[in-house]
């Protein structure tokens, strides 16, 4: 009869442990539970913010025509505005050849101003200036003008 009540004191304390358990588990559970409610809260509001602020930005147009860079009319304009504003410019093979072949001119869009500016620094940031990559080539291709 002893071994008995030893054998139902063991199974107790095993049924105890486990209850112990599961609650501990369910506890753990809901605090995950909870946290990731949080997250996916957040990350809404941020993924909304994000998509109020891509259509205010693709909202805005630019004011001169140059939604396209790559349409020869667009460069063949840009050509047209650098040289009224800088005057004549004269080009000769030693320009050309001084300039290296894996050389290129990144476009970046003042988005105060929605001035154009041209650089030959690939890593102008906002840091810099108030200027943000807009347009940009990370290898110009063969196609391009140069």
């Amino acid at each position: 009869m002893d071994s008995l009540l030893y054998l139902d004191t063991l199974l107790a304390l095993v049924l105890l442990v486990g209850c112990g358990l599961t609650t501990y588990l369910f506890y753990i559970n809901r605090k995950e539970r909870a946290l990731n409610q949080y997250v996916a809260k957040e990350l809404g509001e941020i993924m909304l913010e994000t998509q109020s602020a891509i259509q205010k930005r693709n909202s805005i147009k630019p004011t001169g025509g140059l939604q396209d860079l790559g349409d020869p009319e667009v460069l063949g304009t840009l050509v047209t505005v650098l040289v009224h504003k800088l005057g004549d410019i004269r080009l000769n093979v030693v320009d050309f050849a001084s300039v290296a072949n894996e050389e290129y001119v990144s476009v970046y869009v003042d988005l105060d101003t929605n001035d154009i500016v041209l650089s030959l620094n690939h890593d102008l940031t906002a840091k810099d200036s108030e200027v943000t990559r807009d347009f940009s080539y990370t290898k110009p291709d063969d196609e391009t003008y140069h």
